[in-house]
């Protein structure tokens, strides 16, 4: 559940009490109304989780211009008397047991914009992750891999880049373009610095395995991408899912680095393909996961032509995934020769 506060002019009170009368169709669990100081109302609305985005818009639509606006969600723990939150199994009426799979919008932003480190931290962490993995592929040892992955931080960066195609929001892109393509080169160069001092022989099983595109690497990317919205729309633990995305990234970034620090053009231009094979199905396996749980664009400004940016976004990676899995089919996903 959650509670949303507003504090809107006190001469709004019969307009808000007329928003969540029970024709509106608003729904919600309880509703208060507490007189402030200074001319102004603070309306305390309980609501479960997935009904939150629509008293949200709701609201806003109809109070954002007034002067002192403002609304804040808080999550609750617990609450006495119980409400009935689950559905009633007798009940015939599909909108009464009607559950809807997402938390808020507004919840979900906040919530990647949360998982971002700071700058020097957000390097920091690709530059440790790439080091313990390059270690743990030139060793071919799986644990030290995995160990590594469990450090990366770029969970964050590829689910907001998906949320942003869904809510067609240009500047959570920019952001998401940026920390995506600064953590992939961090981790480039330091692979590149290890493979020019460091003896890494090209032979290696997972140099060989992350050097190749085949349905298999692709499924896997497709898994990680649906997984990485799913943990911020469900709650899954990140730290967990986190490793999925890491998996479906940083092998093949890193061994694109160290077989280009040893002079091994070829097996790097194949990791690259496969780096770019994931990126595109993390992506819209993201999108249409968001997509498909209804995370919309805000119907305030401009909602037609924010539907019309997601649509098209989605048809681009559609076309891009369409010319992956066309390429990978030609090649019949054959493993590089070493």
């Amino acid at each position: 559940m959650r509670i949303i506060e507003v504090v809107t002019s006190s001469e709004n009170d019969d307009r808000v009490r007329a928003l969540f009368a029970p024709e509106t169709g608003l729904r919600h669990l309880k509703l208060w109304h507490e007189p402030l100081t200074d001319g102004k109302t603070r309306h305390t609305i309980l609501v479960i989780a997935e009904d939150a985005e629509d008293v949200m818009d709701a609201v806003e639509e109809q109070f954002s211009s007034d002067e002192g606006f403002c609304l804040y969600v808080v999550n609750v723990e617990a609450v006495l008397p119980r409400p009935r939150l689950l559905p009633d199994p007798e009940a015939d009426d599909d909108e009464e047991n009607r559950q809807d799979l997402h938390v808020s919008r507004e919840e979900l932003y906040t919530d990647v914009i949360d998982s971002f480190h700071a700058w020097p931290i957000f390097i920091l962490l690709v530059t440790l992750a790439a080091i313990v993995i390059a270690i743990g592929m030139a060793l071919n040892d799986v644990t030290v891999v995995i160990g590594g992955m469990v450090i990366s931080p770029l969970l964050g960066s590829l689910v907001a880049l998906s949320l942003s195609n869904a809510l067609a929001d240009t500047h959570l892109g920019r952001i998401a373009i940026q920390r995506t393509g600064a953590g992939l080169l961090v981790g480039f160069c330091t692979a590149a610095l290890i493979g020019q001092f460091f003896d890494i022989p090209p032979t290696l099983t997972m140099i060989l395995q992350n050097s190749r595109v085949d349905l298999g690497s692709i499924a896997l990317a497709l898994a990680a991408g649906a997984a990485g919205a799913l943990a911020f729309t469900r709650g899954i633990p990140q730290a967990l899912v986190g490793v999925a995305v890491a998996v479906a990234l940083l092998p093949p970034v890193i061994t694109a680095g160290m077989m280009v620090g040893s002079g091994e053009w070829a097996i790097a231009l194949r990791a690259l393909l496969l780096l770019v094979a994931n990126l595109i199905s993390i992506t819209l396996a993201g999108v249409v996961v968001f997509v498909a749980l209804g995370v919309r664009p805000s119907r305030l400004y401009k909602a037609g032509r924010a539907r019309r940016s997601t649509a098209l976004a989605i048809m681009l990676w559609l076309a891009l995934f369409g010319v992956l899995l066309v390429l990978v089919l030609s090649a019949g996903g054959q493993p590089p020769q070493p």
